[in-house]
C-alpha cells in the first residue's frame, strides 16, 4: 500500500537506474568517520539502511542486527539529535558497520535506499536485507535465518512479515518489555534481496522496501515464513511528533503537496499542527495502524501478548531521553533547524 511503482521498462527504468547510480556516486563522496575497511564474503547477510533522528534506538538496532547480519551500511540523512555522534561511538568499537552522511533532505527512500544496495553489492554479499531502525529481525540465530533466506529463488527476492508493536511500559528499558504488544494483524512485509553477484543495475527497491523489481517489473517474492521483523514506529509521543513533522515536510520538498507517498505522515502532521494532543491512546492507535490510510482503518485495535527477541537486552545504553512531553516550543525548533541544517548543507 506504501509501494511507489515505477509501472514499465524501457526509458523509465533507464531513467531510475540512472538516479540510482548517481545518488550512489554521492554516497561514496559522502563521510565515513573513523570507519574500519569494509569487506564482506560471499555468502554474507548485508544490511542497509537509511536513519534520520534515531537516537533513542540506534544503538539498539545497530547491535541487535549484528546479531543476524555480517556487515552494516548506514546512510544518516541529516540528524540533529546524536543519531551520527552514537553510530561514531559503535564504529570506535570496532563493528563491522560503515557509516555515510546525506545531507540532502528530500525523502527519495526507493532512489536511496536502491543506491545503497549497489553499495553493498561492491562487496559481493550473497543477500541484502534493507532495514529502517525502528526493524528488529526476529529469527532464532544467524544460522536459522540464512537457511531461511536459502528458500529465496536465486537472483530473486523474500518477503518478511512485519509486524506492529506498541508501547506497554515506556518506563522498562527492556525493549521486549517496553514494546511487549503486538498488533494481532500483520498486513505488510518487507524485502530482503538474493544479490545476483557484484552489478545488477537494473534492480529498483520500492518506496518503503515493501518490494523489487528488475527492468520495471516483480521478481518472484516468496513469503519467509521462519522470519519476521518486529516494528517499533511508535516510541514515544515526542518522537513520533518529530517524525511526522519532519517526515511530511521532507517528502513534500521531494514530490510536491499533493504526493500520495508516505501518506501517513501527512495525517500526523495536520494532527501535530492542530495542537492535538499525542496521548496514550493516539500512540497505540498509530502503533497498530501504522501504514493503514484513515479510511482503512476500521473495526477495534487488537493487540496480543508477543514480546519480541532484541540481542542484547541492554543494548540502549547510549541515549538518555529528555522528558518525553513534548511543547510547541520545542517542536518549531527541531523543524528549524532541521531545515537550518539542510540549506547549510546544500548551499
Amino acid at each position: 500500500m506504501w509501494s511507489h511503482k515505477y509501472s514499465g521498462g524501457g526509458w523509465l527504468s533507464s531513467f531510475f537506474v540512472t538516479l540510482n547510480l548517481l545518488f550512489l556516486s554521492a554516497f561514496q563522496r559522502g563521510t565515513a568517520s573513523n570507519t574500519a575497511p569494509f569487506s564482506a564474503l560471499r555468502g554474507d547477510i548485508i544490511a542497509i539502511s537509511r536513519v534520520k533522528n534515531e537516537a533513542d534506538i540506534i544503538e539498539a538496532f545497530v547491535r541487535h542486527t549484528l546479531h543476524f547480519a555480517d556487515r552494516m551500511i548506514i546512510s544518516d540523512s541529516g540528524s540533529i539529535d546524536g543519531t551520527w555522534d552514537i553510530l561514531q561511538i559503535l564504529v570506535d568499537e570496532k563493528l563491522p558497520i560503515h557509516i555515510i552522511k546525506d545531507a540532502k533532505f528530500a525523502h527519495d527512500q526507493s532512489t536511496k535506499t536502491t543506491a545503497l544496495y549497489h553499495l553493498a553489492l561492491r562487496h559481493n554479499p550473497e543477500f541484502v536485507m534493507p532495514l529502517d531502525a525502528d526493524e528488529f529481525i526476529q529469527a532464532k540465530n544467524r544460522t536459522a535465518l540464512r537457511k531461511t533466506f536459502q528458500n529465496i529463488p536465486p537472483t530473486g527476492a523474500g518477503q518478511c512479515r512485519w509486524k506492529n508493536y506498541a508501547l506497554s511500559d515506556i518506563q522498562d528499558l527492556r525493549i521486549s518489555e517496553r514494546f511487549s504488544r503486538r498488533a494481532k494483524k500483520s498486513l505488510y512485509r518487507k524485502v530482503v534481496i538474493r544479490a545476483p553477484g557484484p552489478v545488477d543495475n537494473d534492480a529498483i527497491i520500492e518506496q518503503g522496501n515493501h518490494a523489487f523489481q528488475r527492468f520495471g517489473k516483480m521478481v518472484e517474492q516468496p513469503v519467509l515464513d521462519e522470519c519476521s521483523i518486529a516494528h517499533f514506529p511508535v516510541r514515544s509521543a515526542q518522537q513520533l511528533g518529530k517524525k511526522a513533522l519532519v517526515g511530511w515536510l521532507a517528502n513534500v520538498a521531494q514530490f510536491g503537496a499533493g504526493t500520495m507517498s508516505s501518506f501517513h505522515w501527512r495525517e500526523l502532521y495536520e494532527r501535530v499542527l492542530s495542537g492535538a494532543t499525542l496521548n496514550e491512546r493516539v500512540l497505540a492507535e498509530e502503533a497498530y495502524w501504522y501504514g493503514t490510510g484513515r479510511e482503512a482503518r476500521t473495526g477495534d485495535i487488537d493487540f496480543v501478548r508477543d514480546p519480541p527477541l532484541v540481542f542484547p537486552e541492554n543494548a540502549s545504553i547510549l541515549f538518555k531521553e529528555k522528558n518525553p512531553l513534548q511543547t510547541s516550543q520545542e517542536l518549531l525548533a527541531f523543524v528549524c533547524r532541521t531545515w537550518e541544517g539542510n540549506l547549510k548543507a546544500n548551499a
